[in-house]
């Protein structure tokens, strides 16, 4: 019998919002086509998984720059659904901050459309 060994991903979140400097993007929201994805590598220090979403928050993400964030999940393939930024979530009372852009369909891309989700 062979153990298993999970099917892992690395995604490269660029924030490209423009937003102001007095509301920084500090929290990110990512749904999979599936449940049981955790995180397993990511510069946001909280992270909560709620069904096919994964909530992160508490770290600054300055304009032009990237999350880098490695998911793993032990019973196959999954693929990111969307995924969208926000400020300021407050995760003792679960309530998300204000919404960064818009909500992008689909994997990670750079500012050239290139997919960054390897």
């Amino acid at each position: 019998m062979t153990a298993k060994t999970g099917v892992t991903h690395m995604g490269v979140f660029v924030n490209e919002e423009n937003v102001h400097v007095s509301e920084t993007i500090n929290d990110l929201h990512i749904e999979f086509d599936v449940e049981d994805v955790e995180d397993v590598e990511s510069p946001f220090p909280n992270s909560k998984q709620d069904g096919k979403t994964i909530h992160f928050s508490g770290q600054t993400i300055p304009a032009n720059t990237f999350a880098k964030i490695k998911f793993k999940r032990e019973d196959g393939e999954f693929e990111v659904v969307s995924w969208y930024w926000t400020h300021d979530d407050n995760p003792e009372d679960e309530k998300e901050g204000k919404r960064m852009g818009e909500v992008k369909k689909g994997p990670p891309k750079n500012s050239k459309g290139q997919i960054t989700w390897k």
